[in-house]
């Protein structure tokens, strides 16, 4: 099968946008059938339902897999970047290198922000992030006159509790305003099931974005794939989609850097787990028209930690600001106070020349950054400049010390291009 990824990183580096002139080498999402928000149309086409989301993948990367898939796995691996990804195709007995031989490999872009909120709940609605609203880690919700983060659901300032929220009137099931594909799949009688780590299972996102699914806790990587091989294998022949999820690559790459060799062998030893327990496993019957899908939300880039971009070093900043900023560090969203979008500019260009580009943000919504139509609510969330790190640059405005090396969030190649490769399970 066909090693497309070469044939288009081209296009998906070469794109641009009206109206948002950037510097070289920056990625751009390309929601026109190359971005991880482009899966879920075909995922339902392959299902059998009604249309769903927006433009489904591009028929190069999904043609190969045959008409006739009845069956979808998706293995969505946190912050496992294209570049990086492509490293481990080349270790020695690499079952991902298998993988790639049986089936097919390519690119994608992920969404922007790439982050795992706005990618998942692209992935999940099959709507670029200004449709569906999850547009970062840390929002403001006006509605809620607070500052949220939006994988735990609660206020940033007290984000260990959730009931805080609740008791405003916040319900994670009901906080989008487009459906989801658990939801489009449940109306179609199409069976979801989302496999986990148990910890994650009641997080607030998994409520929000897994409505219709049956969760399926695990422990460990064994655990993970034992419990999707045995449900497939009891449910041979039934038309489904399962997805799973494992998120130690983002949290390796967080703490240590991304180039971290811990990385290089934990993504060996997950590889060589889901081929000794489930690939070399599976019953035939179970493969039967089943395609195994692995690609990720985004990467991430390495990010030093210097006192440069720790926002407590410049209180000045935020005589600009009706509130601390929000969104990622690699692409923060202010909100400025009345009159001072342009000081807030000036000041950021001039106290971090090359470090950051600073963008109006209704020149970014103009372009499609964020997609073409936005929900009702998308505006107030973003304030008004958008500030993207370039390089290695980022900020730090939590109070709490910087403990991370590796971050995500604007438009470097590392963290924008994901990786794509798919396979028939019945054909290995």
């Amino acid at each position: 099968m066909p090693d497309l990824a070469e044939q288009i990183l081209p296009r998906l580096t070469s794109q641009t946008l009206p109206g948002l002139p950037l510097w070289p080498g920056a990625v751009l999402p390309h929601y026109g059938g190359y971005s991880i928000a482009n899966m879920t149309a075909s995922l339902a086409a392959w299902l059998g339902t009604p249309p769903f989301g927006t433009t489904p993948l591009a028929p190069e990367l999904t043609d190969p897999l045959g008409p006739d898939v009845r069956r979808a796995v998706v293995l969505l691996m946190d912050s496992m970047g294209y570049l990086r990804f492509k490293e481990q195709l080349h270790e020695p007995g690499s079952p991902w290198a298998r993988l790639s031989q049986a089936g097919v490999f390519g690119a994608l872009t992920s969404v922007f922000p790439p982050t795992t909120v706005a990618a998942l709940t692209s992935m999940w609605t099959g709507r670029p992030p200004g449709e569906h609203g999850v547009l970062a880690y840390e929002l403001w919700l006006r509605e809620y006159g607070a500052v949220v983060n939006m994988v735990k659901l609660s206020p940033m300032a007290t984000d260990s509790r959730p009931e805080l929220l609740a008791e405003a009137g916040f319900e994670p099931a009901k906080f989008l305003t487009v459906p989801t594909l658990g939801q489009h799949l449940e109306a179609a009688g199409i069976p979801f099931h989302a496999f986990l780590q148990f910890q994650l299972t009641e997080s607030g996102l998994s409520k929000m974005l897994l409505a219709g699914a049956e969760i399926h806790g695990f422990f460990s990587p064994s655990d993970q794939w034992v419990n999707l091989r045995e449900h497939l294998e009891a449910t041979a022949g039934q038309r489904q989609l399962c997805w799973t999820y494992w998120p130690l690559v983002d949290t390796l790459a967080h703490h240590y850097g991304p180039a971290t060799s811990r990385l290089t062998h934990e993504v060996n030893a997950y590889g060589q787990t889901m081929a000794d327990a489930f690939l070399d496993l599976l019953n035939s019957a179970a493969r039967e028209g089943t395609a195994l899908i692995v690609l990720a939300d985004h990467g991430q880039v390495l990010t030093p930690k210097l006192e440069a971009f720790e926002l407590k070093n410049y209180p000045d900043l935020l005589d600009h600001l009706h509130i601390l900023p929000t969104g990622e560090h690699r692409a923060a969203f202010l909100h400025c106070r009345p009159g001072q979008v342009a000081a807030a500019r000036q000041y950021v260009e001039k106290t971090w020349p090359g470090h950051f580009q600073v963008v109006d943000q209704a020149a970014a919504i103009a372009s499609g950054l964020y997609g073409k139509t936005l929900d009702r609510r998308t505006a107030s969330r973003l304030g008004e400049l958008l500030v993207l790190a370039r390089n290695d640059a980022y900020w730090w405005w939590a109070s709490e010390p910087n403990a991370l090396l590796g971050r995500h969030g604007s438009l470097g190649a590392e963290e924008m291009l994901v990786p794509f490769l798919a396979a028939r399970l019945d054909r290995m």
